[in-house]
């Protein structure tokens, strides 16, 4: 925040008020700073939506008295704290190995608003040729994995997937 023409800067953090969207939050932890500019820290973010702020009036005074009016909203951030979600599917329709199978396509379908931040992994341990950590392709929220699957190693298989959206979940 810069005030301009003040001589005296009064903002505390009790001047400042929470603008929340669609069920975030976040308090205000400080408000630091020196001269003509101040910088409002916020913190404890729950919920998923967008938090700005307001200040009150009163923050700021210039030589003659005048005092500062009331600011904002101010522009908003995303918050997010959903974690990806993911639907696995394959073109193997009982997800059973068997010797004579030759490639298994996986297909990850992701849910998540803001977008997933990467590329997605997976990981299948097979005693012979596991899978870690392979890149899979496509995008930006379908991807898929194209397995070669090994020989001596029937049964039942069990993928995981990795993935990280834009908040960081």
């Amino acid at each position: 925040i810069t005030y301009t023409g003040e001589t005296s800067i009064t903002l505390t953090t009790g001047n400042i008020s929470i603008n929340a969207t669609g069920g975030a939050n976040a308090t205000v932890f400080s408000v630091t700073g020196a001269g003509s500019t101040r910088t409002v820290t916020l913190n404890n973010f729950t919920g998923n939506g967008t938090v700005g702020i307001s200040i009150a009036a009163g923050t700021a005074s210039d030589a003659v008295g005048n005092t500062a009016g009331a600011a904002g909203p101010s522009a908003t951030i995303i918050v997010d704290n959903t974690q990806p979600t993911v639907v696995l599917s394959s073109t193997d329709t009982d997800g059973f190995v068997r010797a004579t199978q030759a490639n298994v396509t996986i297909t990850a379908t992701f849910t998540e608003a803001n977008g997933l931040n990467g590329t997605p992994t997976i990981s299948i341990p097979t005693a012979s040729t596991p899978v870690t950590n392979i890149a899979m392709s496509g995008g930006p929220l379908v991807w898929t994995y194209s397995w070669n699957t090994p020989t001596g190693d029937e049964g039942p298989i069990t993928v995981s997937i990795s993935a990280v959206d834009n908040a960081g979940n």
